[in-house]
């Protein structure tokens, strides 16, 4: 119960006062260690916390990318990505292997946040991934990341048989080049090709 009261004061604090005036060290260290806790609210305010921290928060968060827990593996992924920070993106791409279906669905969610160039390449592995929900999310990482060498793996995800993978492929297609052929691959490819 402490942790509990601790963890809500401390998102209250944080919201309250600049980031840059605090040393957050210790504060880190707790939230760290509430990631795992069982309340969603408590978990929910943590995260919310530790994105507020920010790039002081990276480093720690990188650490537990490893952690045992799926939970907290996802949880960091999130936080990570919504901080930007790219020193998080190698450990990000590391997490594109884990054995949790729903922490790489994560992983992928937080490379497109970093908007980096530099994930495209690992992300593409996705294109034939078997779960629907890891080929949507990698259309939708690859719109936020807006690199033309994602155009043709798109053009690939418009035929998917998941209708939410094409949605989110249509969709990144127009992100990146501001074309609108919807979801008709052969138009998409007939521009691709003549581009």
């Amino acid at each position: 119960m402490r942790i509990k009261m601790f963890v809500l004061f401390l998102s209250i604090v944080l919201a309250a006062i600049p980031v840059i005036a605090q040393d957050t060290g210790p504060a880190i260290e707790t939230l760290l260690n509430a990631l795992n806790d069982p309340d969603y609210y408590i978990r929910l305010n943590t995260i919310d916390s530790l994105v507020k921290i920010g790039k002081p928060a990276v480093k720690p968060l990188i650490e537990i990318l490893k952690n045992e827990d799926p939970a907290v593996r996802m949880s960091a992924a999130e936080i990570l990505g919504k901080i930007g920070d790219i020193r998080a993106l190698r450990p990000l791409v590391s997490l594109l292997e884990d054995e949790e279906a729903t922490v790489r669905i994560y992983a992928i969610n937080a490379l497109g946040d970093l908007k980096s160039e530099s994930a495209v390449k690992p992300l593409l592995k996705f294109v034939n991934d078997e779960d629907p929900e890891a080929r949507k999310r990698l259309a939708e990482a690859l719109g936020k990341i807006d690199d033309n060498m994602a155009i043709k793996p798109l053009i690939k995800l418009l035929e998917d048989p998941n209708l939410g993978v094409r949605e989110s492929a249509a969709r990144a297609l127009w992100d990146i080049t501001k074309q609108d052929f919807g979801d008709d691959s052969l138009k998409w490819q007939e521009w691709f090709y003549k581009k």
